[in-house]
């Protein structure tokens, strides 16, 4: 299953390459032209939004010697951000993840099937502007995380845990409002699981690693600095 995960990964990453390739060679030759003055890399006024929402489909990839790398496997997932632009491009968010896992090894971490975990998040970060209609972003996340794990028909048990993530994202526009984007994201979770010390440091932290693909909608032209200077006069 892994396998197959794998070369669709491989696939759709080649096709994002060559897109991209080619979009950067195009967009090198029609930016030939302008001076350095006018390349602006950490703000664009004629970009800048107020506030986006985004859905993507995710692909969780587990990883490490935890009880997450060793006993789960990665399935599906999806995302739903929103985020409002506080200066420039600076923004903070909120986000809501929901992921499927199987269960690769019960003897690792006990006998069940499959687990849901759904996770809340507040974010922070930044986008940069490399090239005109692409913005390149970082974010940083921390919040909590549930893991429903189900054991055959309709019996479930939880464990908790906070939650941190570290993305990075590549954001390209295809019309003034509406936006496609990639992003890979490292989650680390602090679990509540209760287990004997000789166990703690396999069961305390676990980790996964997630590959997002969705669309984004951003609306205004302001951030909220900008706009409460313009409603009381202060620009």
């Amino acid at each position: 299953m892994k396998t197959m995960r794998l070369n669709l990964l491989i696939r759709i990453l080649v096709v994002l390459l060559v897109f991209t390739s080619a979009y950067s060679q195009e967009e090198l030759k029609s930016s030939a032209t302008d001076s350095i003055s006018n390349f602006n890399f950490l703000y664009n006024k004629a970009r800048q939004k107020s506030v986006s929402w985004s859905l993507s489909y995710q692909l969780p990839m587990t990883t490490g010697n935890n009880y997450i790398g060793q006993g789960y496997d990665g399935e599906y997932g999806f995302v739903f951000k929103t985020k409002v632009f506080v200066y420039k491009q600076l923004y903070v968010g909120y986000a809501y993840n929901h992921s499927v896992f199987d269960v690769e090894d019960t003897s690792v971490i006990g006998n069940f099937n499959s687990s849901r975990a759904t996770a809340h998040t507040f974010n922070f970060g930044y986008e940069f502007l490399p090239l005109n209609k692409v913005k390149l972003g970082i974010n940083y996340g921390f919040g909590s995380v549930r893991f429903r794990n189900k054991i055959g028909g309709d019996f479930e048990f939880s464990d908790t845990g906070d939650l941190q993530v570290l993305s990075f994202y590549l954001t390209y526009e295809v019309s003034k409002n509406i936006s496609v984007f990639s992003e890979y994201g490292f989650n680390k979770v602090n679990s509540d699981i209760s287990t004997p010390d000789s166990l703690n440091n396999f069961f305390e932290k676990g980790r996964f690693n997630t590959l997002n693909f969705g669309i984004l909608i951003a609306l205004g032209n302001d951030d909220v600095i900008s706009a409460v200077k313009k409603t009381y006069g202060m620009q």
